[in-house]
């Protein structure tokens, strides 16, 4: 182990600021007696700093790493290497300085799935590495507008693969140390995988026999009018159409990419993952609907762009078929909305524009305005204050066109209620809305920000940072029924590193982010279970141990809490969690 020098201001300054937002207790200053279970800053003979967890008397857990030419580690560490999920940017003094990663590491290196972003090299590689390098499958994006998705080996295309220029020109077939080598034909392998996914299981076998054969004509299956024949070209290229109607076109020396025609009328073109949208492709309806974007097991996710029969068009991000995160949807009668969504909802900030001049910035929560906002009129009238179910709720201030004010005060459902003093723009105040909530703390332009206290209607309470109206930093949240969450906020949600204890006992350590465990984290139940890695939306996904009193029950690659690669650590046959 590299020799160690214990710097006490650094961690004095250090703890003293996260003492109420990480688990862990602070390492003693006798470096002798060993530092195990603890948190700590040092820093290396070399020059480089680490501030994070330890075990063993080595960094263990997660921290960060700060080396000595500026580039900085945050994540999962395992004997004082980066290990498990983090993120890796390049400091100043680095060749790729101002470049990031955010994936999977192992023993130092970027192992696993993981996104590159070049800005010393204008491009962005998301997929698949080995030691370091590219390796297996993966998505480059350059800024010339060129992209390529394919095979990679030790850092270079390497395997089935296609090139689009940004001239719309394409390069598809086999690649060899970056450069193209003719066309693959995995043949038989792809077709096993197609028809296991598309056809039904009565029809597979002989057409499957058939095909094999290298048939020019296939006989069609069964009889009557639905019973279509497959037909097959010279270059590789097939059409199969299915008794249901469904038909592809496409290359099987080419498993990522086809064109797929439905019996209503509806076409599909571009990438595919055994029978299923999946990558970069446009769906056009035969109504007249239109998606153009990025797909995952046939459904929308990721960025693209929608427009519907009647006239809309949505731009921006989906997850699972849904508009998902920012966006920008213009109505065909000339409204336009730009903001947060969350499955399908406006949900977040967002501001509306009305095809009549009217315009609301602000706050919305399930479609509807939610939060603190501004209301502007066409003729310059506006309401600004509290919103709750699209209606003025709590402290508002109405004006004229003139600019003069209305009304201030309390409002309750559009309708004032009282009359209370104006806060004070910057500085303390105690403010007590209309449902029963209070605050008490520091405001910036009438806006929560700096320290307060929120006591929320229902019993619950927070104490800690704002910013704009929202949690922002560190906090402490008590919840009614006595959980309490310790950590850090972003935008009103839990986001970054914290502790949430629960009243029967259990508890969670680590990564949040938008209000779920999402990262590197343990979770200890109050008998004895314990599960430790990498989490996803409140589940085990990625690298994970799980242990029942000490002892290993599971380890390996899980997926949604599913264990689906393990470890050789020996089996152990116990009912399932």
């Amino acid at each position: 182990m590299k020799r160690l020098t214990h710097i006490l201001s650094f961690l004095f300054l250090f703890t003293l600021g996260l003492s109420n937002a990480l688990a862990l207790p602070d390492c003693p200053s006798d470096l002798s007696s060993g530092w195990t279970n603890c948190q700590t800053g040092a820093v290396f003979e070399n020059g480089d700093t680490y501030f994070g967890d330890w075990k063993d008397s080595k960094p263990n857990g997660y921290g960060t790493i700060t080396y000595i030419n500026g580039n900085e580690y945050i994540g999962g560490v395992k004997d004082s290497w980066p290990n498990g999920y983090g993120t890796g940017t390049y400091g100043p003094e680095s060749e790729f300085h101002g470049d990031k990663y955010v994936g999977e590491y192992k023993d130092g290196k970027k192992h696993g799935q993981g996104t590159y972003t070049s800005v010393s090299r204008d491009f962005e590689y998301v997929g698949e590495w080995q030691n370091d390098k590219f390796h297996g499958q993966g998505t480059a994006t350059f800024a010339s507008g060129d992209k390529y998705v394919g095979r990679y080996k030790d850092g270079k295309k390497h395997g089935q693969g296609t090139y689009t220029f940004a001239s719309g020109k394409q390069q598809t077939g086999e690649f060899k140390d970056g450069k193209l080598n003719g066309d693959s034909s995995r043949f038989d392998t792809l077709v096993n995988k197609f028809f296991d996914n598309i056809f039904h299981s009565r029809q597979r076998t002989f057409l499957r026999q058939q095909y094999l054969k290298k048939k020019k004509v296939v006989k069609p299956v069964g009889s009557g009018p639905k019973s279509k024949p497959i037909y097959r070209d010279e270059n590789g290229g097939d059409t199969f159409t299915s008794m249901s109607g469904l038909k592809y076109e496409g290359d099987w020396r080419n498993e990522k990419e086809g064109i797929v025609t439905y019996a209503n009328g509806d076409e599909y073109v571009g990438e595919l993952d055994f029978g299923k949208k999946h990558g970069q492709g446009i769906f056009t309806s035969e109504t007249g609907l239109k998606y153009e974007g990025q797909w995952k097991n046939d459904k929308k996710d990721g960025q693209g762009t929608f427009i519907s029969v009647d006239g809309d068009k949505y731009i921006g991000e989906y997850e699972a078929d849904k508009r998902h995160g920012q966006g920008t949807y213009t109505y065909a009668n000339g409204s336009k909305y730009v903001g947060d969504y969350r499955y399908d909802d406006r949900h977040g900030q967002g501001t509306l524009t009305y095809d009549n001049g009217d315009n609301y910035v602000g706050e919305y929560r399930y479609h509807k305005r939610h939060g603190w906002g501004t209301f502007t009129f066409a003729d310059g009238a506006k309401e600004l204050g509290e919103w709750e179910k699209d209606k003025l709720n709590g402290y508002a201030i109405t004006y004229y066109a003139d600019g003069s004010i209305n009304q201030e005060g309390i409002f309750e459902d559009d309708q004032f209620v009282y009359a209370q003093k104006r806060i004070k723009k910057n500085g303390k105040n105690t403010i007590t809305f209309a449902n029963g909530s209070k605050y008490v703390g520091e405001f910036k332009d009438y806006k929560m920000h700096g320290k307060g206290t929120y006591t929320y209607k229902n019993g619950s309470t927070y104490i800690g940072e704002w910013k704009d109206d929202k949690r922002n930093g560190k906090g402490i949240y008590t919840f009614e029924n006595g959980d309490k969450y310790i950590g850090e906020y972003k935008d009103d949600s839990r986001y970054g590193q914290g502790t949430i204890t629960y009243i029967n006992g259990d508890e969670y350590i680590g990564e949040w982010k938008f209000d779920t465990r999402n990262g590197q984290g343990t979770f200890t139940s109050s008998y004895g279970r314990q599960k430790v890695g990498q989490w996803q939306r409140n589940k085990l996904n990625g690298y994970a141990k799980y242990t029942i009193y000490g002892f290993t029950y599971k380890e390996g690659i899980f997926k949604d809490d599913v264990l689906i690669e393990k470890n050789n650590f020996g089996d152990l046959i116990l009912e399932m969690m």
